[in-house]
């Protein structure tokens, strides 16, 4: 059983599973002696915030019987009264009818057929090679992006510019400069439908403006050993090349707790509001993170391996939802806002000086400026 693609492979044949049945089958099958109550197995395979009846539990688990029926599966078994709890080994009876001299006699064979379950956990993302280029006096881009034309009358000289372009996203950013310091960022990723969608970078970097101020506090320099706890804080504006009517923002902030030179904790969350949806929603989750410098030619800059932290108390994990979908072709953060398919990930970390600091985040492919600051 693969969770990474909620999928069961048996004898080369690949069952592909939906995210609630894999969830059910996990949370069985890791504890195949324990009998799970249906209002636990709700709170484990289902988002707390959809409010779902708890009928919805016997419904799924006899679709997901089902399912595995069809290939000789029998995983799950019925505890009357209490709940339900995964079918190690199990029995089974083949009834065969066979008539002879006009009467009907039933031979039952019964044979103890044992299932081995390989649950296989989702998978570490793979670091990639990446570097922040300085392209101009105030252009930076990322070694991964796409190349990109930019006119260099549109610049303003006090600003400097981030830029990220991919296939699906395009991150564009930019500092205020005030006294050879960034006093205020902009953040901007524009969703991408269409692949050959022609990008007019000098139109997206003409509509820069900036109303996040660089908030009150000392600012961090995460290189030294005083850097204990602090807060990392950025806003997003979030726009569609090809869907001019929609609209979206997300704030970030996490809440960083160092543990020795390179390890730390984090509670991180994000508040989002767009087009498609009514109210707003939020993300949070524990982190743990090990972060590691790094010296090349180009800048340095620092690695730091994310892993979701189900231990560590804190914030709840998870999307939390404040109002309903109201339209599925107007939302672009909803889908990406939930636990992803790695354990862990990786984020790299280019400091610009001042508490400011250039974040790629390899699981969501954008990049971003934020404050640091106690």
């Amino acid at each position: 059983m693969n969770i990474a693609d909620s999928s069961i492979s048996k004898k080369n044949k690949i069952i592909k599973l939906t995210e609630t049945e894999c969830k059910i089958l996990t949370l069985l099958l890791l504890a195949p002696k324990q009998v799970f109550s249906k209002e636990e197995i709700l709170r484990y395979a289902w988002d707390e915030e959809l409010n779902n009846n708890i009928s919805v539990v016997p419904q799924a688990i006899s679709v997901l019987r089902k399912k595995l029926y069809r290939d000789s599966i029998d995983a799950i078994d019925t505890v009357k009264g209490k709940g339900y709890k995964a079918t190690p080994s199990k029995k089974i009876c083949l009834s065969k009818r066979r008539k002879k001299y006009g009467i009907t006699t039933a031979i039952l064979a019964c044979s103890i057929t044992a299932y081995s379950f390989y649950i296989q956990e989702p998978d570490e993302q793979p670091k990639i090679n990446q570097s922040l280029l300085k392209v101009d006096d105030n252009i930076y881009q990322t070694s991964n992006s796409a190349p990109i034309v930019i006119s260099p009358e549109i610049l303003n000289e006090n600003v400097k510019y981030f830029i990220h372009v991919q296939q699906k996203a395009i991150s564009l950013s930019a500092c205020k400069m005030t006294n050879k310091k960034c006093t205020s960022i902009y953040n901007k990723i524009l969703f991408v439908d269409d692949a050959n969608t022609k990008i007019d970078m000098n139109k997206l970097i003409s509509e820069v403006s900036f109303n996040f101020n660089k908030p009150k506090g000392e600012p961090i320099f995460c290189n030294s050993n005083k850097c204990t706890n602090y807060k990392v804080s950025s806003s997003i504006n979030l726009r569609a090349l090809n869907n001019e009517s929609y609209t979206g923002h997300v704030f970030i902030n996490y809440d960083v707790m160092q543990l020795d030179t390179n390890q730390y904790k984090a509670e991180f969350s994000a508040y989002v509001k767009e087009s498609g949806y009514i109210g707003s929603f939020g993300y949070s989750v524990n982190l743990n993170a090990e972060t590691k410098k790094i010296t090349n030619q180009s800048n340095e800059h620092y690695i730091s391996k994310i892993s979701r932290d189900t231990k560590y108390s804190g914030i709840k994990s998870g999307r939390q939802q404040f109002g309903t979908i109201k339209d599925q072709n107007q939302l672009y953060a909803f889908p990406l806002m939930k636990n992803g398919t790695h354990s862990t990930y990786f984020n790299h970390i280019y400091p610009m000086g001042n508490g400011v600091k250039y974040i790629y985040m390899e699981s969501a492919n954008i990049g971003y400026l934020t404050f640091f600051y106690k």
